[in-house]
């Protein structure tokens, strides 16, 4: 019986069955949603637990897992973390235009908030109240964090349950395209498909 059940399961998934393949999609991506972390370039300190949050810092730039993405933020528009004390402002574009979980916050007084954000459904990050996050900078660092609410959602998945509206299933993309790429070029035609080159 048990074989039985093993076979057909496997059958499944062998043949593209895209409700199986699609819930283990999702289940990796709410794995790589519990951690982060990257390389960061900058100087100074911070750590935030949910919403309380302080340090000395500035970065400009992040490598690495966030997100649950893999993020090549390179200047201060797609990842900037300035924080003095008792003011500054956190965030990163993880450059995936379907399951975007891209966040930037405000400090102030050591409270954290989000003030822009792409997600999907639910429209808030609540992702963000749970978020464990340390980063240390001398000219280079790194950025670790670990997420309790994100690490319930991978949890609840394997059941069913989307505490935070983020399964969404394969991702179709254009051949060659990666789902993080920010743009693509357009194809080029090849000579031999130009109108001048086609016969009637």
């Amino acid at each position: 019986m048990y074989r039985m059940i093993i076979l057909i399961f496997l059958a499944l998934s062998v043949s593209g069955c895209s409700s199986v393949n699609s819930y283990y999609v999702d289940r990796e991506r709410d794995a790589l949603d519990i951690f982060s972390a990257s390389v960061e370039y900058g100087i100074g300190a911070k750590a935030r637990f949910g919403p309380i949050g302080t340090g000395l810092i500035y970065s400009a730039s992040s490598y690495g897992l966030r997100g649950g993405e893999i993020v090549r933020c390179t200047n201060e528009e797609e990842a900037l973390d300035f924080e003095a004390v008792i003011i500054g402002m956190d965030g990163f574009n993880s450059g995936n235009p379907l399951r975007n979980k891209s966040c930037g916050s405000m400090n102030i007084l050591g409270f954290n908030y989000p003030v822009s954000f792409k997600t999907p459904p639910p429209p808030h990050p609540y992702y963000f109240y749970t978020q464990l996050d340390v980063a240390v900078c001398v000219i280079g660092g790194g950025r670790f964090g670990f997420n309790i609410g994100e690490l319930a959602d991978f949890a609840l998945g394997w059941f069913g349950i989307d505490i935070y509206g983020d399964d969404v299933g394969i991702i179709e993309t254009d051949k060659g395209k990666r789902p993080n790429d920010k743009q693509a070029l357009p194809a080029v035609p090849s000579p031999d498909n130009t109108p001048a080159n086609k016969r009637d």
